[in-house]
């Protein structure tokens, strides 16, 4: 009799009553944390082992998104098994695990080539020891009931269970990495690292956010593919031509070598690109060429620098209809701002649409319905670039 009383006064659960809930939390805290770990943060940890590991390993996203849930799982059942704690507080159990999930998906993208858990040298114990606080009292409160209840997938203490387990997610996804711009910087870099430099170009396509570091991956991404000229003004720009090269301060690379980018664009060292008037050019004119060619136009299109651009365009490329797109936008533009330009260019088409963008300009009075109306047709263009976005957002 004293022995069945310690176990009551133990609380240790009776195995038929806690199994469906342990079965039912445990599925979703496994599904839930690969999901997470593969689909949304593998590139921040796959920026974080390469920073920690100084660059000598690499991160897989199966096998880590794998090998960290079933530690994550190992840990409760060590937690559960000390604890003891069944009923409505089950899911509690999953706490640390799901706060040491948090921890290591909080990768600082201020931080840039270095790893540090900032805070959470406070934070995490601090929570640990509030977390600890609030299972002893509900084990001294569950005391009061002589024997567990039956569960089922209806019962109050099931919903309870599921509450707790939702409430910890939303704590997940609300304290790790979600800066949407840092998880594009991440994934651009995953993908050229591995040359998939199409699928670079697609990342956060549809996003209006951007940095300097997000155009200077972009731009290195549609070079390799030669779309520079051609997609470059497609996306959101910010910085002007500062923004195509790293600059070892504000502007860089998490995993990608600096020398790896500036030998690929034909750059010995940084500088303003808009400033370097004599850059070589091959005479087989060979793909670093051309990518130097068009790094060099399009910094002076970003600087919205249209003479320097007439001037040293016919140097590289025959001025025909086989222009890349914006190059072509960029002289149209530039031949109707001019009163004596100095390079006259006339395409048909081109030139019904650039009229067809003076119109729509002219309807709307109102500046800022008139920049709003423009980006709904004209935003990819270099005329809107040109008009509407300044050189330093």
């Amino acid at each position: 009799m004293e022995q069945i009383n310690d176990l009551n006064r133990y609380h240790i659960p009776h195995q038929k009553t806690t199994l469906l809930p342990r079965i039912v939390c445990s599925v979703i805290f496994c599904y839930f944390t690969f999901v997470f770990l593969y689909y949304y943060q593998a590139d921040i940890l796959a920026v974080a082992q390469h920073i920690l590991s100084d660059g000598k390993t690499h991160y897989d996203k199966t096998i880590g998104a794998i090998l960290i849930t079933f530690v994550l799982f190992i840990l409760e059942v060590a937690i559960f098994s000390w604890v003891r704690l069944s009923k409505a507080g089950y899911a509690l159990t999953f706490f640390p695990s799901l706060l040491f999930l948090t921890m290591i998906t909080d990768f600082d993208q201020n931080l840039e080539n270095k790893f540090s858990f900032s805070s959470w040298l406070i934070v995490f114990p601090l929570l640990i020891l509030i977390w600890a606080a609030v299972m002893w009292i509900m084990k001294e409160y569950l005391t009061d009931e002589q024997k567990s209840k039956p569960y089922s997938i209806f019962s109050h203490a099931m919903w309870v269970n599921l509450l707790e387990l939702a409430m910890m997610f939303c704590m997940v996804c609300l304290f790790s990495n979600n800066n949407d711009v840092f998880h594009y910087r991440a994934r651009i870099e995953q993908d050229i690292i591995k040359g998939q430099y199409k699928d670079a170009q697609l990342v956060g396509e549809k996003s209006e956010v951007a940095n300097p570091n997000l155009v200077m991956l972009r731009a290195f991404s549609l070079a390799k593919t030669n779309q520079l000229g051609e997609k470059l003004f497609e996306y959101p720009l910010t910085g002007g031509s500062n923004s195509l090269i790293p600059n070892d301060k504000n502007i860089q690379l998490l995993m990608i070598p600096n020398s790896v980018f500036y030998r690929s664009v034909g750059i010995s060292h940084h500088k303003n690109l808009a400033s370097i008037q004599n850059i070589a050019v091959s005479a087989n004119q060979n793909r670093v060429a051309k990518i130097t060619k068009d790094y060099l136009l399009c910094a002076y299109l970003l600087d919205k620098k249209l003479d320097q651009f007439v001037s040293v365009l016919p140097k590289y490329y025959p001025v025909d209809s086989l222009l890349p797109k914006h190059y072509k936008e960029a002289l149209t533009l530039y031949t109707h701002l001019r009163s004596n330009p100095k390079l006259v260019y006339r395409q048909e088409v081109l030139e019904a649409d650039f009229q067809d963008y003076q119109t729509l300009s002219k309807m709307y009075p109102e500046a800022n319905v008139r920049k709003t109306k423009l980006r709904d047709v004209y935003g990819k263009t270099y005329w809107y670039y040109y008009q509407y976005q300044a050189i330093g957002q």
